[in-house]
């Protein structure tokens, strides 16, 4: 993320923020990616140099940042100004005449079901009300290692899920 300090404002550029794609997918950000971008945001909010100046959220014209732009800066007011999604949503969506383009999917081929900003901030505030998501005891980098391919394993109670293998096994109690 590039800042540019002005005057008065502080442009917050997240047009340099990437993610991989395996095939034609793209977006959401990841969690990681979310919760980075919210810290530097509130760290830019509570800075003593930034009490006179507006900042400024904004990115490239390309769909694909401009769909991931609206997640931030969507999940931000969900997150910390307590904004129902549709709130956010509805802000996002004032003035602006071509929406979003739908996230896509990794899988080969004609996509079979869109996510939208929409469906995004609504899973962020299904996940906030059920503890799922806490920033305040979140670690980027734990969640990074264990975003990697090749550590990809779910543990639900009884059950273990690893993504990188085509079997479900049963977890034994001990």
């Amino acid at each position: 993320m590039l800042c540019c300090v002005t005057w008065l404002v502080l442009l917050f550029d997240i047009s340099l923020t990437v993610c991989c794609s395996f095939y034609a997918d793209f977006g959401p950000l990841n969690l990681a990616m979310l919760y980075r971008y919210c810290w530097k945001l509130n760290k830019k909010l509570k800075s003593f140099t930034m009490s006179r100046k507006r900042l400024v959220h904004y990115t490239s014209y390309d769909q694909k940042k401009r769909a991931n732009a609206a997640v931030l800066i969507g999940a931000y007011a969900v997150i910390y100004l307590k904004r129902s999604p549709e709130d956010a949503y509805r802000t996002l969506i004032t003035g602006n005449n071509t929406g979003y383009m739908p996230f896509r999917d990794a899988a080969v081929g004609e996509c079979s079901f869109n996510l939208t900003v929409l469906d995004c901030l609504q899973g962020i505030h299904k996940a906030l009300q059920h503890g799922f998501l806490d920033f305040e005891r979140f670690s980027a980098e734990e969640y990074e290692h264990y975003e990697v391919t090749d550590c990809r394993v779910l543990t639900v109670p009884q059950v273990y899920i690893n993504e990188n293998r085509t079997r479900i096994n049963t977890v034994r109690n001990k």
